[in-house]
């Protein structure tokens, strides 16, 4: 798997009849064991992070419901992080570059 060993963001692809947010509530639950809900699209663009295929990369912030933070079948970990303390080893350079504009936004 791309990127295996180290942090990223929730991720996953969109299976045959779901929006890009349905893909998203889903893959935050089968990776974290947290229940959301989308609040709004927070930015999209196209990757070559993933060196199987060309991807187009789709954020959200959203807000949690409820479940228990836990790694899913796709993690080794799972853990939340202050925007002071953001782990240098992040697998993708999009998901540090999206998480540097969400923090530039706050």
């Amino acid at each position: 798997m791309p990127g295996e060993g180290l942090w990223c963001l929730p991720t996953g692809f969109i299976e045959q009849g779901e929006t890009p947010a349905e893909s998203a509530v889903r893959e935050v639950e089968e990776e974290t064991g947290l229940r959301i809900e989308i609040n709004c699209l927070f930015d999209s663009w196209s990757s070559s992070d993933d060196p199987r295929t060309p991807i187009v990369c789709f954020t959200f912030t959203a807000h949690i419901l409820g479940g228990t933070l836990a790694a899913g079948d796709d993690a080794v970990d799972a853990r939340f992080f202050t925007s002071s303390n953001l782990p240098a080893d992040i697998a993708f350079a999009s998901h540090r570059a999206t998480l540097e504009r969400y923090l530039r936004t706050k």
